[in-house]
């Protein structure tokens, strides 16, 4: 059973983060109705409150709104903070704009809008270290810290959770200790060390028992009944553990009037019962959970409960109910935006569909599953790329900085010695010859101790390089899971060889990550392979093959355009446009070089180039032997050039393709590598020659052919450039 979540208790308000929500209209009425008439009263008093109060009291009165809202409406929770941020501003209140910073940033997380809440943290921060607000600081730190936590930074969350955790201590602040500990728990339950976490829940709950917040407590009993379930497995005495610290909350949230708490707590009781195999009990609990969510339009939690409905009743073979609620929980989520949750919609259909023996329906919805995964993971990719780039460079530039302060020290404890040497010198001359000797003697123990301090502080330096050189391997893996997000874009073999038959590439990036990148897809009877070389390699080089691979993805499969010569028009506009957006009005300097073909149904090969043309080794009909035909590129770039001008028109190539023609594509890594005897360039001649040789192999033993002699070519010269090089056999 998937989708059991724990919810961080956050220390500005005691409110949770949920997921999970339904419920039975008759029972929800008797339980309900009772709870929103407290809220409303509490809402009544906040707002009659708001009318009368003025100037920081009526700041103070638009947080409690927006607190009040934060478990109930985001958006409404958003729109009373903004408020109050703008008359703290005009106040000119310090005190009040910094909180409502924080308010901000809370919503915006509950909104999903991860980056302007960082950002909104962030300005609460720089305003509490001016002004000295402990307690401020303390809740925007850790409230960073759960963003970072669910991006599964977990490195970062852990940074801010304990700068919190510090303050709170000098603070003796014993409620948001509870929540700190809480937090930790979080973090073991999501490395499935459930035993430790649950360690810290208990310490969470010890403290929490001592006050009278009801959300918090049933927040930590939830958490706690989370963790068993996520060992239980079938294991009946820990589902059982599960089960009653699961009624604990909910208890407790209904004597709260939380209601996305007591959804979540149905939601999780029906889970139980799922793995229990009673499935009737289990849909009773998720209909009220629905429920719940119906009445407050909640629709992401519509969704989720829909989900799992479907789940119970594929379990127990009502396929096609199953079918609709799935159905339902599509339209919504697109209404949402929200594109993860109707990928997942869409494989439950499809299982649905393959269940009935309708595999026409499930092939459609595994096939809508397929595409949007695709377009979801390319996001992904593009983010963590950006985000280890980012890490590396401030990682390395920490790094540099550390070493120039030690060796900087280095340098003064030198200066230091020579200067106390001096001063012994001119005192030698003022006294007798006694107390020179005597002197002498006390100098030369003095310039010991200086070398002593000396080997000192080099064991020092030492020490720290070691400690550097481990940061820089840390640095490297971080590179190295880029290399693997690269590799995981690139088309595997196996979906090159279902394109193309017969097909073999070397691809040798000269750092862990490449500027060197291919690409390949079909549209309708027509299909399109393209080989670049990106300007730079390594780290840049990755970025600019990502923005690269993107931009051939939208041009050929959104907008079908299939042509080599204005697939590159298109792509040259696409990157030149993109790259001119700099601050400054300053030029980046960047592009590509190269080759795109199309095989058309009518086995013509189209082509075009910018700087990379490709070869075509032909059998002569006469001889048998292979020869050399050269369709050549356009001598200008993708992206920069002096003119940045737009549209530029690339020529277009047709040839006849005839059987076991030979296609090479090709970046200029291969051929620019110096080795040899006389450690010079092998060049394009030398490369052409030495495929001829091997053109009548099989491409795998040409492949491994040039391969060794690339490999002999260079002997221990470093590796230039990026080498790539494509074979496909018609």
């Amino acid at each position: 059973m998937n989708g059991f979540f724990l919810f961080i208790y956050k220390c500005t308000t005691g409110l949770l983060k949920y997921l999970f929500t339904r419920f039975n209209l008759l029972i929800l009425a008797m339980v309900i109705l009772p709870l929103n008439f407290y809220g409303q009263s509490l809402l009544d008093s906040l707002e009659t409150n708001l009318k009368t109060a003025k100037g920081k009291e009526k700041i103070i009165a638009l947080l409690n709104l927006s607190e009040f809202y934060q478990s109930r409406d985001f958006q409404k929770a958003f729109k009373y903070a903004d408020k109050a941020k703008y008359l703290a501003q005009q106040e000119n209140d310090s005190s009040g704009l910094a909180s409502a910073y924080e308010y901000i940033g809370y919503a915006l997380t509950d909104l999903g809008e991860l980056v302007q809440a960082i950002q909104n943290y962030q300005k609460s921060i720089e305003i509490s270290l001016q002004i000295n607000d402990s307690a401020t600081l303390a809740t925007a730190y850790n409230d960073l810290g759960y963003i970072f936590e669910i991006q599964s930074l977990n490195d970062q969350a852990i940074n801010y959770y304990l700068k919190g955790l510090a303050i709170f201590e000098k603070l003796q602040d014993s409620i948001s200790l509870a929540a700190m500990y809480n937090n930790i728990g979080m973090l073991y339950s999501d490395e499935n060390r459930q035993t430790t976490a649950r360690e810290y829940f208990f310490k969470s709950l010890k403290i929490k028992e001592k006050f009278s917040d009801e959300r918090s407590l049933a927040t930590t009993l939830n958490n706690i009944g989370v963790s068993y379930l996520e060992e239980a497995q079938s294991d009946s005495l820990k589902l059982n553990e599960a089960e009653k610290y699961f009624q604990k909350s909910l208890q407790l949230r209904l004597k709260a009037q939380d209601l996305p708490g007591i959804a979540q707590s149905y939601l999780n009781l029906s889970a139980v019962y799922a793995k229990k195999g009673n499935y009737n009990q289990a849909k009773q609990y998720a209909d009220k959970a629905y429920d719940i969510h119906k009445i407050n339009n909640n629709k992401l939690g519509i969704i989720q409960a829909l989900d799992h409905l479907a789940l119970f009743n594929r379990e127990e073979g009502q396929y096609a109910i199953a079918i609709e609620q799935l159905q339902k929980a599509i339209k919504l989520a697109r209404e949402i935006n929200n594109k993860k949750i109707e990928m997942e919609g869409y494989l439950g259909l499809g299982k649905n569909y393959q269940a009935i023996g309708d595999y026409k329906n499930a092939a459609l919805f595994l096939k809508k599953y397929i595409d949007l995964n695709d377009s979801i993971q390319a996001q992904n990719i593009s983010t963590k790329i950006n985000q280890i780039g980012l890490k590396y460079e401030f990682d390395k530039q920490l790094q540099q900085n550390e070493i120039e302060h030690l060796q900087q020290q280095h340098v003064n404890e030198i200066e230091l010695n020579k200067q106390k040497f001096y001063n012994y010198i001119i005192g030698i001359s003022l006294i007798l010859v006694l107390i020179i000797t005597i002197i002498i003697f006390k100098a030369y123990r003095d310039k010991q101790k200086a070398n002593e301090i000396i080997l000192q502080q080099k064991k020092i330096v030492e020490e720290q390089r070691q400690a550097l050189q481990m940061a820089l391997s840390d640095i490297t893996d971080s590179v190295k899971y880029a290399q693997r997000i690269q590799q995981a874009i690139l088309p595997s073999l196996k979906k090159l060889k279902e394109l193309f038959n017969d097909i073999e590439i070397i691809f040798k990036p000269k750092d862990i990550v490449s500027g060197d990148f291919y690409w390949c897809s079909k549209q309708n009877n027509e299909k399109i392979f393209a080989l670049a070389d990106c300007t730079g390699h390594g780290v840049p080089g990755a970025f600019m093959s990502l923005l690269g691979y993107n931009a051939l993805n939208k041009i050929v499969n959104e907008q079908k355009i299939t042509a080599p010569n204005k697939i590159l028009t298109e792509l040259d506009n696409y990157i030149t446009s993109t790259l001119k957006k700099t601050d400054n009005n300053k030029v980046i300097r960047d592009g590509m070089d190269i080759s795109v073909i199309t095989f058309t149904e009518n086995n013509k090969l189209l082509m075009s180039g910018a700087n990379n043309g490709i070869w075509i080794y032909r059998k002569a009909p006469s001889s048998g032997n292979y020869q050399l035909l050269e369709l050549p590129a356009d001598k200008q770039p993708i992206g920069y050039t002096k003119s940045n001008q737009m549209n530029k028109s690339f020529t277009l190539h047709e040839i006849d393709l005839l059987p076991n023609d030979l296609i090479i594509l090709y970046t200029d890594g291969f051929a620019d590598q110096f080795g040899g005897i006389k450690n010079k360039k092998l060049k394009v001649k030398t490369l052409k020659n030495e495929i001829l040789k091997n053109a009548d192999l099989p491409l795998n033993q040409l492949k491994s052919n040039l391969e060794s002699f690339f490999d002999n070519w260079k002997g221990n010269q470093e590796q230039i450039d990026d080498v790539s090089l494509v074979f496909i056999k018609v």
